[in-house]
């Protein structure tokens, strides 16, 4: 009897644990979904590095006469960074199933120095994320704060005093 007593325990106590788990999951629309300020500024995504990691690059940059390429554009094409890309998990199971972004979608792209000095000095040659230099952010989400009807936006969190701060850019028409 007492066997029987301990392995009910063990399905409690294993129910109540996967049940945490499950809660405290991101779900669809949860903790991954764009958040706003009162005023209506994107709030930084919180836990974009646990997202789906998208890829990496190092120093891409446009072609010179493009309309993409501005002065902006040429200063980062002087000084290349690595950019890493996520995109929250529940805009990629739907873009997996579908080839569609939904609403909303979030993608973030961090960008870092390259630095090719590391403090112990046991690397030779290469370079490797430095410090964070950037934080950029589209949004899909045509039902904004800001009442535009485009469906993309883009953020800038690169403001070193407070890099949470969030800066509108280039809203596409």
């Amino acid at each position: 009897m007492c066997r029987n007593v301990r392995i009910k325990r063990c399905h409690v106590f294993g129910l109540a644990a996967a049940a945490l788990i499950v809660a405290s999951a991101p779900q669809a629309n949860g903790d991954s979904a764009p958040k706003y300020t009162p005023n209506g500024e994107l709030l930084a995504p919180v836990g974009f590095g646990t997202w789906v990691f998208v890829g990496s690059n190092f120093g891409l940059s446009y072609k010179q006469g493009l309309p993409e390429m501005t002065a902006r554009e040429g200063t980062r094409a002087v000084q290349p960074r690595f950019h890493n890309i996520y995109i929250n998990p529940e805009a990629y199971a739907y873009f997996l199933a579908s080839g569609e972004f939904p609403e909303p979608t979030i993608l973030v792209m961090e960008q870092f120095a390259a630095a090719d000095k590391e403090p112990k000095g046991v690397l030779a040659s290469g370079v490797f994320n430095g410090e964070r230099v950037g934080l950029e952010v589209a949004v899909k989400n045509s039902h904004r704060p800001d009442k535009s009807t485009t469906p993309w936006a883009y953020y800038e969190f690169t403001d070193q005093a407070d890099p949470f701060y969030p800066i509108l850019r280039n809203v596409l028409k």
